[in-house]
């Protein structure tokens, strides 16, 4: 779909998030470098993977990194290299994407779900609660952009000897007191999918780390087990990540703090722009937030919606229904839910990617302002 704007009464359609024109941002990059994948005629574990798991590791300030194919397996094979008994507890929150979980359930392992804040992260209190003899690790989820509170999450992990997992899926580039996520744990796990901060064109994934034995263990489970001469060892499967892919990703990780300062800018416009019934995200001034997604609470979503919708602004909602009340996981253990199940009617997300311009920005909070009176 193409995109024009001049002034507000333009047509147009603004989107939640558009991986198209990041694409067409980096087209002649990204075409260079596919060419050159294609014409070394290596397709898998060659020099672009090799080059970007060093580049994401240094950016990161991790000591290892792992390309992988999707940030599910990237959660899935951690747990899988910590050689957990089956059926021992993981906890994590309900408030999250539901790869998250069924990263845990793919593991073999049971998820145990509790709340979150006001800033949309993992409650430090309701951790402590729920941690028992069978709890054996942690996923903690840097949702939207925002570091969990790092601190305390932390402290309660090492007090109870619990491995700490952090997703950082929507929080590449993110920190906790200018440390990145991804190194507070034993292993963070990133997902590389195109609308990400830093996004492939089709599914991707990372593993940081900076234990050795992690790593190679989580070498062997990525390629079947394999050692240098292609004997499987373990019982591993395929979780690579091909040379393609890895070649974009090194194209956009030139530019991924570029990005996420616009990211930024756009955050900012909205939390100056926006009238009062769009209570803005809380952010921890402790953390340094890359807005993977700018995400309010509302009054009468559905209605806001439908009127924003005939305006041609689409945005999101994540997550309308908390994982806790999925039918799959009806199951699961879960503990209070009071802050999950009270924001899942409220919470809208606002386009935001680095592509999106002011002017739209300004054009969707020029409507919202206009929505005010149908709310009085």
């Amino acid at each position: 779909m193409d995109y024009t704007y001049t002034n507000s009464t333009d047509i147009m359609k603004i989107l939640c998030s558009d991986p198209k024109q990041q694409y067409r941002e980096y087209k002649e990059k990204i075409s260079a470098v596919i060419d050159n994948v294609l014409e070394k005629g290596i397709y898998i574990n060659g020099l672009e993977l090799h080059a970007f798991e060093k580049e994401f590791g240094e950016f990161n300030g991790s000591d290892y990194c792992l390309g992988v194919s999707s940030g599910t397996s990237a959660i899935e094979i951690v747990l899988r290299a910590l050689k957990l008994n089956d059926q021992d507890e993981v906890i994590t929150v309900s408030h999250t994407a539901i790869p998250t979980i069924a990263a845990i359930k793919l593991a073999n392992l049971e998820p145990k779900l509790i709340d979150i804040t006001s800033t949309f992260t993992m409650c430090p209190d309701e951790l402590r609660k729920a941690i028992n003899s069978r709890t054996k690790a942690v996923i903690v989820v840097h949702l939207y952009g925002q570091p969990a509170n790092m601190d305390e999450i932390v402290d309660i992990c090492e007090q109870s000897s619990l491995h700490l997992i952090e997703d950082c899926s929507q929080a590449h580039g993110a920190k906790w007191k200018n440390q990145n996520v991804g190194t507070f744990g034993i292993a963070g796990c990133f997902s590389c999918y195109p609308t990400k901060n830093l996004g492939a064109i089709g599914d991707a994934g990372i593993v940081t780390t900076n234990d050795k034995d992690l790593h190679n263990e989580l070498m062997l489970i990525r390629e079947y087990g394999w050692n240098d001469n292609r004997e499987s060892i373990i019982n591993g499967g395929n979780y690579r990540l091909d040379e393609i892919q890895a070649a974009i990703l090194r194209v956009k990780l030139k530019s991924l703090e570029e990005m996420n300062l616009k990211r930024r800018l756009i955050a900012n416009t909205y939390s100056e722009q926006l009238p009062s019934f769009c209570e803005r995200p809380l952010i921890n001034t402790n953390a340094f937030h890359v807005f993977h997604l700018y995400v309010v609470k509302v009054p009468e979503r559905e209605k806001i919606i439908k009127y924003l919708n005939k305006n041609n602004i689409y945005p999101g909602i994540h997550y309308q229904k908390p994982t806790h009340l999925h039918s799959a996981f009806k199951n699961i253990e879960t503990l209070n839910m009071t802050k999950t199940e009270e924001i899942k009617d409220q919470i809208l997300s606002l386009p935001i990617y680095p592509e999106l311009e002011i002017e739209k920005v300004n054009y969707i909070c020029e409507k919202l302002n206009a929505f005010s009176s149908k709310l009085l």
